[in-house]
């Protein structure tokens, strides 16, 4: 994975994140504040398989 790739993809990640944090606080019903918990997990877990994911890859080339 290129550099520009990952940054782009790292920064998409962030963005996403922070937004889901922002909605999930602002949610008024348990069901809306389960679904954007959720949703933010899901972000949360693949923002760090792609941090593993870059680290093997740097790993693997050194």
């Amino acid at each position: 994975m290129s550099e520009v790739v990952f940054q782009k993809i790292l920064n998409v990640l962030d963005r996403e994140i922070k937004w889901a944090f922002e909605t999930r606080a602002q949610a008024e019903s348990q069901s809306a504040i389960n679904y954007w918990s959720g949703y933010y997990s899901g972000l949360q877990r693949a923002l760090e398989l792609l941090l593993k994911a870059r680290h093997l890859q740097t790993f693997n080339r050194g």
